[in-house]
């Protein structure tokens, strides 16, 4: 019994390393890697990739979350937030934002969400009002022509009419502190991930529940794990 018990726990571990291992998606060039290192970030722009979960809350229903746009390329993209429970769409900086451009997003009631523009003095400059459903959001990247969200299950980046394959990821995910997470998106499909890096403090990832088959093979090895205790 001790010995299946061991195999179990084995595969129940493999399971956890090759869901993470497949999580990684190696990026072309080294752009972001190099901008991480002149923003002395101390990410790993291979390394350091978080899974990409599909929805994002804020971390106080009354909060708001703070973004910053840090670089663009080519001008006229764009960055915003769409809604996990409908497809309204909120757009945080747009063509005419420049980088190192700040937003606020916040909630308010009645299912609207509230994006306050800021200059670098600190001065509120604009403020836009969204419909939207929920306050569980995802994030979104385009550059008028298409557009590409943080759930590759939305996403065709290689036009094959197939959508989600890890060739349709356009979004990477860095946790760059606690709260603080760094996004980089790639709109051409080079896989170099630096047609737009945004940073967003006050939010946290929602709670993906973990494949069916690692849930059962855990509770097996709980029940195994109880029948030989009481024996």
């Amino acid at each position: 019994m001790e010995k299946l018990i061991k195999v179990l726990v084995l595969l129940f571990l493999s399971a956890f390393i090759v869901s993470a291992s497949a999580m990684a998606v190696t990026t072309a060039g080294t752009d972001l890697q190099d901008f991480f290192n002149s923003n002395a970030w101390g990410l790993d722009a291979d390394d350091d990739q978080m899974e990409n979960r599909g929805g994002w809350i804020l971390t106080t229903a009354s909060g708001a979350s703070h973004m910053v746009f840090y670089h663009g390329v080519p001008d006229g993209n764009e960055f915003g937030i769409y809604s996990m429970a409908d497809k309204q769409e909120a757009t945080v900086f747009g063509s005419d934002d420049t980088p190192i451009a700040k937003a606020t997003v916040s909630f308010d009631a009645g299912d609207v969400i509230v994006v306050q523009y800021w200059n670098a003095g600190g001065l509120l400059i604009d403020v836009d009002n969204y419909r939207f459903s929920g306050q569980e959001f995802g994030f979104w990247i385009g550059d008028g022509a298409n557009k590409y969200y943080s759930d590759a299950a939305r996403n065709d980046v290689n036009k094959n009419d197939i959508f989600g394959e890890e060739e349709d990821i356009a979004f990477l995910v860095y946790n760059a502190d606690p709260g603080s997470y760094v996004f980089a998106g790639d709109l051409d499909g080079d896989k170099n991930f630096f047609d737009i890096v945004t940073q967003a403090e006050s939010i946290k990832p929602v709670h993906t529940p973990l494949p069916s088959s690692i849930v059962l093979l855990g509770t097996a090895i709980l029940g195994l794990v109880s029948v030989n205790r009481r024996k």
